[in-house]
This record gives C-alpha cells, structure tokens and sequence, in this order.
C-alpha cells in the first residue's frame, strides 16, 4: 500500500516497500531468503501457461547473478502458492563478479502483475574487502533503483482477472502531494 495526498496504491512488494528491501552480500556467501506469501487465493479456473493465470502464486529470481537455477536456489518454475512460503538458499562462488543485480517474481502468468507492480528489488555482491583504492573505497553508496509502473496495463490486468489484485484511487487535488509519498 502506497498512500499519498493524491493517491493510494495497492500493489504487490516486498516488506510492504516498493523496491523492496537492498540484500547485500559478498563473493562466497549463501543467501538464504525465506519468501512468504500472504496474498490472497488465485482466483478459480485454470489457464494455458504462459497467459495470465496464477496472479497471487509467485518464486523467486535473482536476475543476473551466477547461481545454480536447481532445487531451492534461482529455480523459476518453483510455486509458491498463496498461504505457503518457500525458503531459497543462493550459494555464490567465491570468484562472483561484484555489482547491482535484482531480484523479483518470475512465475510464468503472474510475472506481469507482480513485477509490473513495483514487487522487485536490489540484490549488491559487494567487492572484496582491500580490492578497491582509495579514495573510491571510502566513497558513500547510493543505492538507486527506477520502477515504471505501467497503470493503464495493470488496471486491465486487474479488471481481466475480475478481482482487486491492483487498485489505484485518485484523491481530490490530482497529483499534486505526489513527492509526499513515502519510501
């Protein structure tokens, strides 16, 4: 839930924050994220995969880090259906490239709402320790990421599925109070 002066957005996230929360680690590390899903049930019905099915099942995927796609780890076919939780265990080797990755839902059929909704966040392998000079290493992070929520094709998500999977409500005085949104 996002709420401002001009609008209230109910949205998928992480932690209740659009992005989600920053996860950092280092060469060598394991990551081990619990993924809880308190959605609400799927709505009844079944359909062809790859078309927009399962809007409250979810996974989850590291995008771009080098970890094994099997088992509990960046496996994109796992479900995790709503009233359910799925614990991921991300072994890095010790030789990952540092840098910005992300991580996000990736279920084939409810990718579109859930990433498309703000449900993404940053994932920082950080360098090794004495593997940068200074005067970089001591400089301050800025961990910036950019979302586009594309309203018009989450509201016909929203509307195909017959259900309030994404709702967004204008208040009076349009977008004015938009910077009052909070992170």
């Amino acid at each position: 839930l996002l709420e401002s002066p001009a609008l209230t957005l109910w949205t998928r996230a992480y932690n209740d924050s659009v992005p989600g929360p920053v996860l950092r680690v280092r060469p060598g590390d394991v990551l081990q994220v619990t993924l809880i899903n308190d959605l609400g049930p799927d709505p009844e019905g079944k359909a062809p995969p790859n078309t927009y099915r399962l809007p409250n099942t979810t996974n989850l995927h590291v995008h771009g880090m080098h970890v094994s796609p099997l088992g509990h780890s960046d496996n994109v076919f796992a479900h995790v259906p709503p009233g359910s939780e799925r614990v991921y265990r991300y072994e890095l080797p010790w030789d990952h490239s540092p840098g910005t990755f992300w991580y996000h839902g990736h279920l084939h059929g409810s990718g579109t709402l859930q990433v498309g909704g703000g449900g993404a966040g940053v994932i920082i392998v950080e360098d090794p320790p004495n593997s940068i000079p200074e005067p970089y290493a001591s400089m301050p992070d800025r961990v910036m990421m950019l979302q586009q929520l594309p309203i018009p094709s989450l509201t016909a998500v929203k509307n195909y599925s017959k259900g309030r999977l994404f709702h967004l409500e204008h208040h009076a005085g349009g977008l004015a109070g938009l910077d009052k949104v909070r992170p």
